[in-house]
């Protein structure tokens, strides 16, 4: 009910209560006035409830305005309130569209930044490029003059060769001379004893002669003495002949000592030149096209078929990869990089690894890890694999640093030229300048077991992530991984807790 309405009829009963009073004795009240008081009282009573009634009517009315403004003014609120409730659902989603500009636009001023330092290393890397091929031009200017002073080397080796050849025909020539001479000499000593024997039998006849012949003696002692004289010279001339004789005989020997000496020298020289020949063979650089037909050719293909376990039990797995074959001294083994086989993963119950090659195809039950880094497992064939199965081994780089840029071979058949250098703290790793590579070949990126090889055609190592290359070594091995009969979890637990502890003694980039 309203406030004021309540207050006016307060009044009003008051106010009819007062007028209705009484305040003299009833008992001096007539019967008539009691009847009038009476009758005043009813309709005094009946204006009342009429003013009631009236009031309850406009009360009735006020409600139902009431209700009326109320439903509307819910029905106002509600629409107020859903207008509100999308109002923030826009205000709200402006504000995300706000906070991703936000993030859009501090990225593309990220990516700006990060573009312009990309563009001043680029800049940068051309400057850096075109010094290393000028330097490559210095360096190939070289290699012409060095080859050319080699021809030349060979052309004097050549030459001495002839010379000698000459020099023995002539040695040869001069012992035939001296043979002779050692025979004419043979005959002359003995025509000078058979002389020496006939004047011993002269003297005895002439001692015979002194003793029967007085007479004669002077003449003959003369003749005696004279004969002495000459058997003396005789002696010595024989003495003389002898020494002769040695010294032809000391000669002979000592020229058939030369003679062989030159023979063997012809013979170091021939091989020499032949060693040198094959350096300058070997110290060529091969075309990129070249490397690459031998590395198609010569592909090796390796598969494991690997049983893990996982939620809803066992199940079967294939994992395959192509590499090649690697000689060195009297080792041959092929890389594999783990990320490829089953052995980084967990709960292996079985693995059984095949190699093919064309039409032929062979299991293996054993693969090792390289100390170098364990992520690149080695499998160790016979020195006689590649002979028996027809495929060409690549041999391993001596130098992997003699020249400045590599050959990258990818499985997915790209290759380039790719300028690389030393990791300081990890002499064994290669960084590879792979930005310009990719700038080069668009969509391809370096993975990791993608072959590295000189620019002679020798293999330096294999990429370990899409950066940095380890340098093969000579097949220095040492966590030891077994297959098929002879499969082993414990192996298996063990190289990978050695994957782990490499890692955690690697800088972020090398792992």
């Amino acid at each position: 009910m309203n406030r004021s309405l309540l207050l006016v009829i307060c009044d009003f009963l008051l106010l009819s209560l007062l007028a209705l009073a009484r305040f003299d004795d009833p008992d001096e009240q007539t019967a008539p006035q009691a009847e009038q008081a009476i009758e005043q009282d009813a309709i005094a009573n009946q204006d009342l409830i009429d003013v009631l009634k009236m009031s309850l009517d406009a009360e009735q009315e006020n409600r139902d305005e009431l209700s009326t403004e109320l439903a509307e003014t819910q029905e106002q609120l509600e629409a107020r309130a859903k207008a509100l409730a999308e109002r923030e659902a826009k205000l709200e989603e402006t504000q995300q569209t706000a906070e991703q500009l936000a993030a859009e636009k501090a990225r593309l001023e990220k990516q700006r930044t990060e573009l312009a330092k990309q563009k001043a290393a680029a800049e940068a890397e051309s400057a850096r490029i075109a010094q290393e091929k000028a330097k490559a031009e210095a360096q190939t200017a070289e290699l012409a003059e060095q080859t050319k002073l080699t021809q030349e080397k060979l052309a004097a080796a050549e030459q001495d060769r002839v010379e000698l050849a000459k020099t023995l025909a002539e040695v040869k020539e001069t012992a035939a001379t001296s043979t002779e001479r050692l025979r004419s000499l043979q005959s002359e000593l003995e025509q000078k004893a058979a002389m020496a024997e006939q004047l011993a039998a002269e003297r005895e006849r002439l001692a015979s002669e002194v003793k029967t012949a007085e007479l004669e003696k002077q003449t003959l002692a003369t003749q005696l003495e004279v004969t002495k004289a000459e058997a003396t010279a005789k002696a010595e001339q024989l003495a003389l002949a002898q020494r002769d004789i040695e010294i032809t005989r000391i000669e002979k020997a000592n020229l058939q000592e030369t003679t062989q000496t030159l023979a063997e020298g012809v013979g170091q020289m021939a091989e020499a030149t032949d060693q040198i020949r094959e350096e300058v063979k070997r110290a060529q650089p091969l075309s990129l096209n070249t490397i690459f037909d031998r590395y198609q050719k010569n592909r090796i293909r390796i598969q494991f078929d690997a049983t893990e376990s996982g939620l809803f039990g066992a199940s079967s797995k294939k994992y395959e990869l192509e590499t090649i074959l690697i000689r060195d001294s009297g080792n041959v083994y092929a890389l594999i990089p783990v990320n490829k086989t089953p052995f980084a993963t967990s709960g292996l119950q079985a693995v059984t690894g095949y190699i093919r090659y064309g039409q032929r195809a062979g299991r293996f039950e054993t693969l090792n890890a390289l100390t170098a880094d364990p992520r690149i497992l080695a499998l160790k064939l016979p020195a006689s694999f590649p002979d028996s199965w027809g495929v060409q081994a690549f041999n391993l780089a001596k130098e992997p640093l003699k020249f400045p840029q590599a050959v990258l071979v990818s499985n997915q058949g790209k290759y380039g030229e790719v300028g690389f250098k030393i990791v300081p703290a990890h002499p064994e790793y290669l960084d590879m300048d792979t930005s310009i590579f990719s700038e080069l070949f668009g969509e391809f990126n370096p993975r990791a077991g993608d072959l590295v090889f000189s620019q002679t055609g020798d293999v330096i190592g294999t990429m370990v992530n899409r950066q940095f290359a380890v340098i093969a070594p000579s097949a220095s091995t040492a966590a030891k991984v077994s297959l098929g009969s002879k499969f082993s979890e414990a192996d298996v637990s063990a190289y990978q807790k050695r994957l782990q502890a490499n890692a955690s003694t690697l800088p972020s980039d090398l792992r």
